[in-house]
């Protein structure tokens, strides 16, 4: 699997096509960047597909367990949602903590 895709990029294309794979982008090469990428892409991929199976149970679990109502998040004073949350959060207001003057946003 994969095969398929690497070989369009380097198959000629027919006389006439729209350009396309690296044609596409202009690029005269592969950097050895886009290796380094391809290669992050491809773990990344291969670690999501490896959690299909924990999400299908996930979602099964989540579905066959009771749903939480509006009353409910009232109840345990989830909801309303304070107007503080509702605004992004802000560096400027924050004394600055570290020798270089970091601080975590929590």
């Amino acid at each position: 699997p994969g095969g398929w895709a690497l070989s369009c990029l380097y198959d000629p294309a027919p006389e006439g096509a729209a350009p396309d794979g690296l044609d596409a982008v202009g690029a005269r090469g592969w950097p050895r960047e886009w290796t380094s990428e391809l290669l992050e892409l491809i773990t990344v991929l291969a670690l999501l597909d490896g959690t299909a199976g924990p999400r299908k149970e996930l979602r099964a679990a989540l579905e066959a367990g009771p749903l939480i109502s509006r009353a409910d998040l009232r109840a345990a004073g989830v909801l309303p949602v304070p107007s503080s949350a509702r605004r992004p959060a802000s560096v400027l207001g924050h004394q600055e903590e570290g020798p270089e003057g970091q601080f975590a946003l929590l």
